[in-house]
């Protein structure tokens, strides 16, 4: 099973967004695909991730959220699309 997916930086989030899927190389129509609603923000000094994971057969797969605080010998967070950013050559 393969998944292609994008990051896509909007309303201050970068959001992950399935763009298409196959398995063993066989493409599939996207509304058999399960769904996804993934980001990640910086809030109050924290990076927040959600990631949601469900299909219309089974309903709900997997929910999970939460955050990372910066170390003790940090002094800044930057959002993760900077962060994504500043890491090209």
């Amino acid at each position: 099973m393969t998944f292609a997916m994008a990051l896509v930086a909007e309303n201050g989030r970068l959001t992950l967004a399935l763009r298409h899927w196959s398995i063993w190389g066989l493409p599939l129509p996207l509304w058999l695909c399960p769904c996804s609603t993934s980001y990640e923000t910086v809030e109050d000094g924290r990076f927040r991730f959600h990631v949601e994971i469900s299909h219309r057969f089974t309903g709900t797969i997997v929910r999970y959220r939460g955050w990372l605080e910066p170390s003790q010998g940090s002094s800044t967070v930057a959002s993760p699309a900077a962060l994504a950013s500043s890491r090209q050559p």
